[in-house]
């Protein structure tokens, strides 16, 4: 389905595209990655690790890779360099 009608509580309908569902939902990810490394960089955390693991999510999505598959590596990165570190 390439788009999706809403009606609020008055009855009005808002149509909302499949295109304008996934900028959000890519933007809300977006934006989840940046606290994350905001609180890794004030929180001592080690920044070359999470520099290296935003990489490779990148790269694995620019492979195709879907976007749960590359945010898992990326938290599976972290989580070997909070291990080894």
């Amino acid at each position: 389905m390439a788009y999706q009608i809403t009606y609020d509580i008055a009855g009005s309908a808002k149509y909302v595209t499949s295109s304008r569902r996934r900028y959000r939902r890519i933007g809300f990810i977006l934006l989840i990655l940046g606290l994350s490394a905001i609180l890794l960089w004030s929180g001592g955390g080690d920044w070359a690790v999470t520099v290296g693991a935003m990489e490779e999510m990148v790269e694995q999505l620019s492979e195709g890779t879907g976007m749960k598959e590359a945010f898992s590596a990326f938290c599976l990165e972290i989580l070997n360099g909070a291990e080894l570190g």
